[in-house]
């Protein structure tokens, strides 16, 4: 079964660095959008953070504080909170889902997820929180050509997901 179905609505983004220290975007308007398929629809917007490696939300994340706690993960101690996560696939257990409805509900989860392959894990967390609480965070995967792009952005760029039953598009940089 494909999460598509789910109601959609807007997801809230994280906030941006000083000016004085943020990338210049200049030529952002020239800059691509990235077609995807959606997972899960919504909205969401946040600073680029590309993890280096799956993630179980079950053991390796802290719902309470938005970090990354799985010792061994070499973004241990990153905030997801806001953000746009790039994971190409998660790992572990099926109660990730919950763990990450939870991280949605408190505040600290990310702001949309984008994907290389479809995990209907991370996705039921996203579904949950939209039913449950009314929190969108939409989940779209990209082609390798497209993951290439988006991780060789620094990380902290402005990403944004716009994804529709049948439609999704992500842009990056100011919009």
């Amino acid at each position: 079964m494909k999460p598509d179905s789910a109601p959609s609505s807007a997801a809230s983004s994280a906030t941006s660095s000083a000016a004085s220290t943020a990338p210049d975007y200049s030529a952002a308007s020239t800059a691509p959008d990235y077609s995807a398929v959606t997972v899960v629809p919504g909205n969401g917007q946040g600073g680029m953070l590309a993890l280096q490696e799956p993630l179980s939300f079950w053991g390796g994340y802290d719902a309470q504080a938005g970090t990354i706690i799985e010792a061994r993960h070499p973004q241990f101690g990153a905030s997801l909170r806001g953000s746009c996560l790039l994971m190409a696939r998660a790992k572990g257990s099926s109660s990730s889902s919950s763990v990450l409805a939870e991280a949605i509900r408190n505040g600290t989860g990310p702001a949309a997820i984008i994907m290389r392959e479809r995990d209907l894990i991370v996705a039921l967390g996203c579904i949950v929180a939209s039913e449950l609480y009314g929190i969108e965070v939409p989940i779209a995967v990209v082609d390798d050509a497209s993951w290439q792009a988006l991780t060789a952005l620094p990380a902290g760029t402005p990403v944004r997901v716009q994804a529709e039953a049948g439609r999704c598009t992500i842009g990056a940089g100011p919009g």
